[in-house]
């Protein structure tokens, strides 16, 4: 259905005092539209601690009704608890921006959750995620390194009730991912992404591993 049609892009330079990066997000149609620029900026705190923030500008347009413009402020942070352990959270439009004079038309949103490693090939995720005017949802993820290049996902969520399934593929400087899930009104839906890397990928999580000494 192109009326729910989605785009996203994004760049990171990585730079000695940090990363900068910069985003793009489309939704919608001719009728209804939803653009977002994003401009972040994230930092190492400490050996094993990571922060980062970012200034999002929302453009809306709904035929005959006109368009209105706002910016949120976005926060998140990440810790390594130990080398097979990590914790993180973001907090969305922590100032509650939103759209002419109603409030949350711009939903704010918390997540924290854990990461884990049982084994070098599999990383386990859970999270909890709460958002403006929607009940407490859970969210648990597994991937599997099946070979090298291939990576084997699935995962759930509640509030709503959806499962997935994926597959991701990393090679050199390229990583394709696929994943479907199920919709409560539209039945099965398909996504997928593709992520170029000036180094390598291989390479890069190899030196993060090295740096973090892990």
């Amino acid at each position: 259905m192109k009326e729910l049609a989605n785009g996203y892009a994004a760049y990171v330079e990585p730079a000695l005092f940090g990363n900068i990066s910069a985003g793009y997000m489309t939704y919608g149609f001719e009728l209804y539209r939803e653009n977002k620029f994003h401009l972040a900026y994230s930092s190492q705190l400490d050996k094993n601690l990571f922060a980062g923030a970012s200034v999002v500008y929302h453009n809306l347009s709904i035929a005959h009704y006109g368009s209105d413009n706002s910016f949120s402020f976005n926060i998140g942070g990440l810790a390594y608890l130990r080398s097979n352990l990590r914790w993180g959270f973001y907090y969305n439009n922590i100032l509650r921006a939103s759209f002419g004079s109603e409030k949350d038309q711009i939903p704010s949103m918390l997540s924290t959750g854990f990461s884990y490693d049982p084994t070098t090939e599999t990383i386990i995720n859970a999270a909890l995620e709460k958002t403006t005017g929607t009940p407490l949802s859970l969210k648990f993820g597994i991937e599997y390194n099946i070979i090298n290049t291939v990576y084997l996902r699935t995962g759930f969520s509640t509030e709503p009730d959806r499962f997935t399934a994926g597959l991701g593929f990393s090679y050199s400087y390229f990583e394709l991912d696929y994943s479907v899930f199920n919709h409560t009104v539209l039945g099965l839906t398909h996504q997928a992404g593709l992520i170029i890397s000036f180094l390598e990928l291989g390479n890069r999580n190899k030196k993060i591993k090295q740096h973090l000494g892990i």
